[in-house]
């Protein structure tokens, strides 16, 4: 398999950093940019960044001889790149993408996006792989989005993982699974053609992994958090097929996706939704965690999927109660009762013949 030059922009994310470690082992020649000198720097001589902490980046894969460096030169980097991987937050996507990638990418070079999250852009609601489409047409025919259950810590340590690589070009999904990752046992990617289901899964989860921390943080018990994540997968996967998705796409790894930011303690979101669970203000709170370099990308996501679920007439009243929460100022203890107290239907949605 030919080794490839992979440039990474991890942004102020974990993601794309932990990345560094599977694809060396694949026998790449991966290097991270950081817009700070200095950053660059300490990173490359420490081999510990700040998103990563406790965990070292190995230079060389002893086994595959693949290696991670660190730069600040985004120039010379994204030049002599084959493959350029911008996974920062999607609120810093268009500028990430158009002051580190966009003046310096060669026209054939793939793009691949590590970013979930949804952002309101020149009045339209975009995702990821479309702000940078948006920014630079010419590269949509070039454009990979990477998602799934990925916690970048596990990662970093070399520990398993599943995702999906979806393009509309499925030639470079394949090539993503196979020339990417294809020789590390230690992941799995599938292929996919279904951009639209795999980025709306991966942000959608965020709004739901808050509202399980609310959950949690009351513990209301497992059998209330299950309830409450099969329901939002439903509100999920009807925004998503709404706006171009699949259905198998957001119960198949996307959906894993969902279930484990929901349940575990490493999920920045379920952490604020605990951390929000007895009416502590929502933007105090988030202000807190951006103290600390923590993104709550299901905050702004949820006002966002709201927005839509309006404009396209959708029931999500998960979604509906989060916005009232994060958003109108209501309270916790309200909101919970008004879920409670909904028409009882068949699990479809169709009315009971008594409720006629």
């Amino acid at each position: 398999m030919e080794r490839l030059r992979i440039a990474v922009v991890p942004g102020g994310g974990a993601f794309g950093t932990a990345l560094s470690v599977p694809l060396s082992a694949n026998g790449h020649e991966v290097t991270l940019i950081f817009r700070d000198k200095g950053k660059a720097r300490v990173f490359g001589e420490t081999r510990m960044v700040e998103r990563l902490s406790g965990i070292l980046i190995p230079e060389e894969n002893e086994k595959s001889g693949g290696r991670i460096g660190f730069s600040a030169d985004a120039e010379k980097t994204v030049k002599n790149a084959d493959v350029v991987i911008i996974a920062v937050p999607t609120p810093f996507m268009l500028p990430a993408y158009r002051e580190s990638v966009m003046p310096f990418k060669k026209e054939e070079t793939p793009v691949i996006s590590g970013a979930k999250g949804l952002a309101r852009i020149e009045g339209k609601y975009l995702r990821p792989s479309e702000i940078i489409s948006l920014t630079d047409p010419k590269v949509a025919r070039r454009l990979i989005v990477l998602s799934g259950p990925n916690l970048a810590h596990e990662i970093a340590r070399g520990l398993f993982f599943v995702s999906v690589a979806a393009s509309e070009d499925t030639k470079l999904a394949e090539y993503v699974a196979h020339d990417l990752f294809g020789l590390n046992p230690f992941s799995r990617i599938y292929a996919s053609d279904d951009v639209a289901g795999v980025e709306l899964g991966g942000a959608f989860k965020n709004v739901i992994a808050i509202a399980a921390g609310v959950c949690d943080g009351r513990h209301y018990g497992e059998n209330a958090r299950a309830a409450l994540v099969q329901r939002g997968q439903e509100e999920m996967i009807r925004l998503g097929i709404r706006l171009g998705g699949r259905d198998e796409t957001l119960r198949g790894v996307v959906g894993s996706d969902l279930w484990m930011t929901c349940v575990s303690e490493a999920s920045r979101n379920h952490e604020y939704g605990v951390a929000i669970s007895h009416g502590e203000d929502p933007v105090e709170v988030l202000a807190k965690f951006a103290m600390n370099k923590k993104t709550v990308e299901g905050y702004t996501t949820t006002k966002v999927v709201w927005e839509l679920v309006q404009r396209l007439g959708i029931k999500a009243p998960l979604t509906e109660a989060a916005y009232s929460v994060l958003f109108l100022g209501g309270s916790i203890d309200d909101a919970i009762k008004g879920l409670l107290a909904r028409e009882r239907v068949y699990e479809n949605g169709q009315p009971l013949n008594g409720n006629k």
